[in-house]
């Protein structure tokens, strides 16, 4: 078990070597509240520390943790300090000028020289090695599975939330859908605040939605959030709207009074609510940010979550503590998280030195996942939810005849596959979308194509091409970077091996690049992780005929039908029904794409760490426990 109030001469002098910055002796009340450092009263009556329980401390946190009974080795690369900068932290707010005219920090920042340190609750707090940049803890400014992306889930209540359980409602008391499935009326709970009191409405629900559907201004067209383009496909106006040709007041989301938000849909949309989910459809706080989808709202937002920002570093150290007026679904057992920002190569020390529980944000390498551990540190596999797939161009021959791709596809071995070119956990999948995913296939459903080399061989030959040399030139696209190219070569010898072909790869820039190469039949890797936690996000929006992700000319009318009962289904049993038929037209009889993989995750954690996870793989860090 991990110790916390105490460190001896030999930690403290290794935990300085790691962590570099100035230290501050802090001693932490073990049976109290937590918030204020021991005292003593000496002879002459003044308060002073005790120096028998002294605590070397990260700039922005107090205590560390390593245990005293461990031996430490600084690691080769230590983890850098943060410095002071000029520049903005990532969140829009630049640093401001000292009255002497000197560069000063970004407001709620410290430097190195004078680090400002948060005393949290020596139980119930989670230590996290930070390997990414934080960046700008903005809803509408995230990308799904990013670090930032975990933390606004931390900071930020939304309608919905993804818990241990699925998707659940968070700040939303009841929701209704009119009968054709197009109208959603949502009403909020009574009494919501944000962390600074000023009450919450669905007024900034509304703000939040449209701010993340908002057009990139003239000057600055990349400057649009990661999901507007999701959002704009699914609410009414809004696909004009992003693309300024159409006005504010044509979309669909407008708040009626302070507790109720109705949403309308292009379509039904029984899967709203895992959109909703989504940070940049969460509620923002409109008194301090503006519609401008740049990043803002400071460098201690104003939040509504389960946890608050108390300090953060500049470029660094993160602290954050429980939200007291937050009580949704993700409710959590810890009283503060504090991420330490380290070296990836480093984490991995810190963790088995006791200086951190776990490692968050960056997966480390295999490299570093197979050093040696100490025994109350483990490496786990936890599941993911990104699917690896070959994708096929439908409407050019020789895959435009189903034979040939079920021919190819059999002459995949996935097991073969996964243990040449893949360098992670995975597990080998013939369904597309992740088993844990609501409305997903279960595990060995018996759908799809397995490999089978003697069916591959006489599929090919039923289907026209005995001499397999009359196929032609394939070549096998493949995005730059690993894993993709290594799945490339590993497939391209898979399949000069059974058919004798000469297979090239050749890397490709994206949908466009794939629409407009007539050299070869054109087949890709393809890597996809759905936008929200629903089949939905693996079938609909990437292979109906009408999707603008649908760039093999896939086109079934059957398949559409099924994805959109599966879209308008409420029921969970008609809705798996309803999607097991889509990936059997897709994956099974039409043989659109052939599924490779699922891409698995390493987690690093400490004994007395309990970390739990949503049904779709995602590390959900609010629910996490630290006894």
């Amino acid at each position: 078990m991990i110790q916390r109030h105490a460190f001896n001469i030999r930690v403290r002098a290794t935990l300085a070597a790691l962590l570099a910055p100035a230290l501050i002796v802090v001693a932490l009340a073990c049976g109290g509240s937590g918030d204020a450092a021991v005292e003593s009263t000496a002879a002459s009556g003044s308060p002073t520390v005790q120096p028998a329980t002294t605590v070397p401390d990260i700039p922005g946190i107090s205590p560390g943790i390593a245990s005293p009974e461990t031996s430490l080795v600084a690691p080769s690369d230590p983890v850098a300090p943060p410095e002071t900068s000029t520049e903005p932290d990532g969140d829009g707010v630049p640093p401001e000028a000292g009255p002497d005219g000197t560069p000063g920090t970004t407001p709620g920042t410290t430097t190195n020289d004078t680090p400002e340190i948060t005393v949290l609750p020596a139980r119930g707090t989670a230590y996290l090695a930070l390997t990414g940049p934080v960046g700008a803890l903005d809803p509408s400014n995230v990308t799904g599975g990013s670090l930032p992306d975990a933390l606004v889930r931390v900071l930020f209540a939304g309608l919905f939330r993804l818990t241990v359980n699925g998707i659940e409602p968070d700040l939303v008391d009841s929701w209704t859908a009119s009968p054709d499935g197009l109208v959603h009326t949502f009403v909020l709970k009574e009494g919501l605040v944000w962390t600074d009191g000023v009450p919450l409405t669905a007024r900034d629900a509304e703000f939040g939605i449209l701010r993340s559907l908002s057009p990139a201004p003239a000057d600055d067209p990349a400057r649009v959030s990661p999901d507007a383009g999701l959002l704009a496909s699914i609410i009414r106006g809004g696909a004009d709207y992003l693309e300024g040709a159409g006005d504010i007041t044509s979309v669909g989301v407008r708040a009626t009074d302070d507790v109720t938000l109705v949403i309308e849909t292009t379509a039904p949309a029984a899967f709203l609510p895992s959109v909703l989910a989504r940070p940049a459809a969460f509620p923002q706080p409109r008194h301090v940010m503006t519609s401008d989808p740049a990043p803002a709202n400071g460098a201690e937002p104003v939040t509504s979550g389960p946890f608050r920002v108390i300090s953060r570093v500049a470029g660094g150290n993160l602290v954050l503590a429980r939200n007291p007026n937050y009580d949704g679904p993700g409710i959590t057992r810890l009283d503060g998280i504090a991420f330490v920002s380290a070296q990836l190569d480093a984490s991995a020390d810190m963790v088995n030195a006791g200086i951190v529980n776990a490692i968050a944000g960056l997966a480390p390498p295999r490299s570093v996942s197979d050093k040696s551990l100490a025994p109350n540190t483990a490496i786990e596999v936890v599941p993911g939810n990104a699917a690896y797939s070959l994708r096929f161009d439908v409407s050019r021959p020789p895959f435009n005849n189903i034979l040939v791709r079920r021919a190819f596809g059999a002459a995949i071995d996935r097991a073969a596959l996964i243990a040449e070119a893949v360098t992670g956990p995975a597990r080998a999948a013939t369904t597309l979308t992740p088993p844990e995913v609501p409305g997903a296939v279960a595990s060995g459903s018996g759908i799809g194509v397995e490999y089978d080399l003697e069916r591959a061989r006489d599929l090919l030959a039923e289907a026209g091409f005995a001499d397999f040399q009359t196929l032609g030139k394939v070549a096998v696209l493949y995005a730059p970077g690993e894993p993709d190219r290594a799945l490339a070569e590993s497939v391209s010898r898979s399949w000069q091996e059974a058919f004798g072909l000469t297979v090239s790869i050749e890397t490709y820039g994206g949908a466009g690049d794939v629409r407009t190469r007539q050299a070869s039949p054109a087949v890709w890797i393809e890597r996809h992780e759905g936008p929200y936690m629903d089949a939905d996000g693996w079938l609909r929006t990437m292979y109906r005929s009408d999707s603008a992700l649908n760039i093999g000319g896939y086109a079934e009318p059957a398949f559409d039908a099924a994805v959109d009962q599966g879209a308008t289904f409420t029921d969970p049993i008609d809705r798996a029904r309803a999607y097991r038929q889509a990936e059997t037209i897709l994956v099974a009889i039409d043989v659109a794409v052939i599924p490779l993989y699922i891409e698995d995750a390493y987690r690093w954690s400490q004994d007395g760490l309990v970390e739990l996870l949503a049904p779709d793989g995602s590390v959900l860090i609010e629910a996490w426990d630290v006894p």
